[in-house]
């Protein structure tokens, strides 16, 4: 991740940083629906990347970048009073995102010396 990047989330995050509800458990149901989400957009960002050609440094950001843009425009759209924000559910989001991008790294790499 690029120091633009860190910076801005970390800015995010301090920014609109609210104490954890309740029933925002790390390992809450809807937490799965986040990791899922940040690993999807991930990977298919890096996939559609591989098609233009790009390094994979490019790729990796590409794929980043759209998990993260999601994954922030939505907790955004949540402090906005239309939803529950939660820096957990941000949280699975980044981490799906890195999962989704090792693991589409892999295919390529496996397939390519093929």
């Amino acid at each position: 991740m690029s120091r633009a990047a860190l910076t801005l989330t970390l800015a995010f995050g301090l920014t609109f940083a609210r104490p954890a509800r309740a029933a925002d458990r790390f390992f809450a149901p809807d937490k799965a629906l986040h990791f899922t989400a940040g690993a999807v957009i991930a990977a298919g960002g890096y996939s559609l990347a591989t098609w233009q050609h790009c390094t994979v440094d490019d790729r990796l950001a590409i794929g980043a970048g759209l998990a993260l843009t999601a994954s922030v425009a939505k907790e955004l759209w949540d402090i906005s009073g239309r939803g529950d924000p939660s820096m957990l559910d941000l949280t699975w989001d980044v981490l799906g995102a890195a999962v989704g991008l090792v693991v589409t790294w892999v295919i390529e790499r496996t397939l390519s010396r093929w």
